[in-house]
């Protein structure tokens, strides 16, 4: 099991992610698993570039309360309702109040095999 340890520097988090390769994907995917699960207990989503990897993956949680691996997610359609409320990160620990989102929103995105998905998301999982 490899447990990474949280990046917390703005720096490192602002750098814009390249594009992930399924074909590659693998050790992050592991690491980012690995630290989600083990901060299970407030963690409903871990970015890869928040472990120090600086690729296209996100973890989010399931409702069966395990982690979705989700590769080059892009944002295709959104509600026209937005809603503020209050969020964790474990990058800047603490609860805190977030900017405007939207209620739901449609993500394109690709499975760790390869293959490309349409899925709507909206409220915490």
């Amino acid at each position: 099991m490899a447990v990474l340890d949280i990046v917390k520097d703005e720096n490192v988090l602002s750098i814009v992610c390249t594009k992930a390769n399924y074909k590659e994907s693998s050790p992050v995917v592991k690491d980012l698993l690995d630290t989600a699960r083990d901060h299970s207990d407030n963690c409903y989503g871990l970015a890869a570039n928040q472990i120090g990897y600086s690729v296209r993956i996100i973890a989010v949680r399931t409702p069966k309360d395990d982690f979705q691996i989700i590769l080059n997610p892009m944002i295709i359609n959104h509600s026209n309702s937005k809603h503020v409320s209050e969020e964790y990160c474990l990058s800047w620990p603490g609860i805190s109040k977030t900017v405007e989102r939207w209620d739901w929103v449609e993500v394109m995105y690709e499975l760790p095999n390869g293959k490309r998905k349409k899925e709507r998301f909206s409220g915490i999982r």
